[in-house]
C-alpha cells in the first residue's frame, strides 16, 4: 500500500545525510552571526578563529584562550555596532512572519534608533531559537547565547524573581551604550524607547537575568562571559532567571516580543 512518504517526488525523500545536511547549515548559520558580530567589534576573523569557535571549550591552550577573549569582547561590542545599523541576522520578516506582526507596529512609540536595535536583536534571537541551543556544541554557541540573553535582560527584560527599577535600568543602558562606542545616538534611543517608557508609566520593574550587566562595564561584561564559556569559577555571574525562549509581548495570543 502507497503511503505518503513513498508518494513524494524522489527529491523529497529524507535521505541518510539529511539530517547531517541540516546540522552542518545550522553550525554554518551559528559560526557566521559570531564572526559577524566579532567583525562589527574590529576584530578580523582567521581560518583558524571559525575552528576556534566551531569547537567545545575543552583543551584550549593559552593561546587560544587568549584569542577567544579577543573575539567575546569584540562580539559584545561588535552586537551595539551591527544594531545602530539595524543589521538582520537573516530575513526581517522572519519577526513578523513568527509574531504576527512588525516590530514597528509591535513598537508603535519606538524610534528609529529602537527599531534598529531591535531588529539585530530578534533577528539574532529567532536564529538562536530556531536552530536549539547546545552549549556544548561549539563556543560560537555558547558566545551567541550569551550576547542574546544578556542583550535581552538589560533591554528586553520579562517579570522575574531579579529585577531592576526602570530609572536604574535606564542609567545602565546609558552606560553600556557610551561604553561600547558605537554610533547610537543614547538620549534618542533612551527617550524613543517604549519598553522604557511604558515600565516608567507603570512603575515596573524589568528582570535583571543575571549580574553580568548590572555592573554595565565591558571588561567586566567579557570576564563574565568568558568564565562561563570556559568553565572558570566567577562569583559575580548568577545563573540567568530570564527564560530566553519565552519572553513575552503585549499580545499573549501568540508567541511574543518584549
Amino acid at each position: 500500500m502507497s503511503t505518503e512518504l513513498e508518494s513524494r517526488p524522489e527529491w523529497e525523500l529524507p535521505t541518510a545525510n539529511a539530517s547531517h545536511n541540516n546540522r552542518e547549515s545550522d553550525d554554518a548559520t551559528i559560526i557566521n552571526a559570531a564572526t559577524t558580530l566579532a567583525t562589527f567589534g574590529g576584530v578580523d576573523i582567521l581560518p583558524s578563529d571559525r575552528r576556534l569557535l566551531t569547537g567545545g571549550g575543552s583543551g584550549l591552550d593559552p593561546r587560544q584562550k587568549a584569542r577567544l577573549a579577543e573575539i567575546v569582547h569584540a562580539a559584545l561590542n561588535g552586537f551595539f555596532h551591527a544594531a545602530a545599523k539595524g543589521y538582520a541576522f537573516g530575513d526581517p520578516d522572519i519577526i513578523r512572519q513568527r509574531f504576527g506582526r512588525t516590530l514597528a507596529a509591535n513598537y508603535p512609540d519606538a524610534g528609529p534608533a529602537f527599531l534598529r536595535f531591535a531588529q539585530t536583536y530578534w533577528t539574532l534571537k529567532l536564529i538562536l531559537d530556531d536552530r536549539g541551543f547546545n552549549a556544548e556544541q561549539s563556543l560560537a554557541h555558547a558566545l551567541l547565547s550569551e550576547v542574546e540573553g544578556n542583550i535581552g535582560a538589560l533591554f528586553f527584560p520579562t517579570p522575574g524573581p531579579v529585577t531592576i527599577e526602570p530609572a536604574k535600568r535606564e542609567a545602565a543602558q546609558r552606560e553600556i551604550v557610551a561604553a561600547s562606542g558605537a554610533p547610537i545616538n543614547v538620549e534618542e534611543f533612551i527617550s524613543q524607547n517604549p519598553i522604557l517608557l511604558r515600565d516608567k508609566v507603570a512603575g515596573r520593574a524589568g528582570c535583571f537575568g543575571s549580574v553580568v550587566f548590572a555592573v554595565a562595564v565591558f571588561g567586566v561584561v567579557t570576564v563574565a562571559v568568558l568564565a562561563l564559556l570556559l568553565g572558570l569559577p566567577n562569583p559575580a555571574l548568577e545563573p540567568s532567571s530570564v527564560d530566553t525562549q519565552n519572553r513575552q509581548l503585549i499580545d499573549t495570543s501568540k508567541p511574543t516580543i518584549n
